[in-house]
């Protein structure tokens, strides 16, 4: 029973994430944007990781990884492990982790890493994708998600799906 109510817990959580098109109000550089969804721990099949992403048409073969950990911490890296193949990103994009207390993720860092338009579409085809979120301190929790049907995870492919849908519509 108390498994029933994490994949439920989860399952409503991850109804959540949208993904939308906007253009900016200053350049008129147009953006996707996914909404951030939760990742079951690869160890606990709990909620611990985050990720949501963003792509813009000003920088239109990089995309903008947000990447949330459970807790307040340093986020410094995030590697990916795609179908056994590793991709790591050791510098984020912004110098200091943004920590919400309250709002929309209470309890939760946020970071965010550059990756290739490439590689991104390789991450979105793997069937069994492990996040491993680092901080500062060298700790780190690591998230799962992929297309592969496992009681481990649940598939995600619908927010890549949706968000590639519309950046290629951009192109």
């Amino acid at each position: 029973m108390k498994k029933l109510w994490i994949v439920f817990l989860i399952s409503t959580l991850l109804g959540c994430a949208t993904t939308t098109t906007e253009i900016d109000s200053f350049d008129g550089s147009t953006i996707v944007r996914q909404e951030p969804f939760v990742l079951t721990s690869a160890k606990f099949g709990i909620p611990g990781t985050q990720l949501g992403f963003r792509w813009n048409s000003k920088v239109p073969d990089m995309v903008a990884l947000d990447v949330g950990f459970s807790g307040i911490e340093s986020v410094r890296k995030v590697a990916f492990n795609m179908d056994g193949n590793i991709y790591e990103i050791n510098k984020p994009l912004h110098a200091f982790t943004e920590f919400e207390s309250g709002g929309r993720y209470p309890g939760w860092s946020w970071n965010s890493f550059a990756m290739p338009l490439s590689t991104f579409k390789q991450l979105a085809k793997a069937q069994s994708v492990k996040m491993k979120v680092t901080n500062i301190n060298g700790y780190y929790t690591v998230g799962e998600f992929g297309r592969k049907k496992s009681m481990k995870y649940i598939d995600q492919s619908e927010h890549f799906d949706k968000f590639l849908l519309q950046v290629n519509a951009q192109l």
